[in-house]
């Protein structure tokens, strides 16, 4: 994002590993800075401006594994949203690698208790005005993904009355 726009872009990395890499990515990028935290930290932080309109693409839930083959799993999804929330006056959230109830060719994160990142696992956070949309093309119609790779689920979570043809709204 922040190679591709001259806008402001924060991020994180709570792994030092991460962070060093990802540090060593953006040193010539002005326009980002990341922080070596968890997610939930850095918005609960004064590090972010919660008075102005901000998107937030969050990634990054479900199984990893180290270095060393264990496996972690990472879910602050619940407290990411209610960080978000609770604090920002205009947020535009996208969750990436999301379950989509409209289409099965959408793959997705499993979560801790076997659960999936879905819009059941998340409802109970989303605030009543908002709208939450879920795309509804298929990899010959895509025009984000290149030919032959899989689809990957995503949300979009905002206030808007959003009318494109490729988006459904969840009610």
């Amino acid at each position: 994002m922040g190679r591709t726009y001259n806008v402001p872009c924060i991020s994180c990395e709570a792994d030092t590993e991460r962070f060093s890499k990802s540090s060593e990515l953006i040193k010539n990028l002005d326009n980002v800075t990341i922080f070596c935290v968890d997610s939930p930290t850095l918005l609960n932080s004064d590090n972010v401006d919660i008075n102005k309109k901000t998107l937030f693409y969050l990634d990054a839930h479900g199984q990893f594994y180290n270095n060393d083959g264990s496996v972690i799993t990472f879910d602050p999804i619940h407290e990411e949203l209610s960080a978000i929330f609770s604090r920002f006056t205009d947020p535009v959230i996208i969750i990436d690698d999301f379950k989509n109830p409209f289409g099965s060719h959408f793959s997705y994160d499993r979560l801790k208790g076997n659960n999936d990142l879905s819009i059941d696992y998340i409802k109970s956070y989303i605030p009543k005005n908002y709208n939450v949309y879920l795309p509804n093309y298929n990899d010959n119609t895509s025009k984000c993904v290149p030919p032959g790779w899989g689809l990957v689920g995503w949300c979009l979570i905002t206030k808007e009355i959003m009318s494109q043809s490729y988006l459904n709204i969840l009610n």
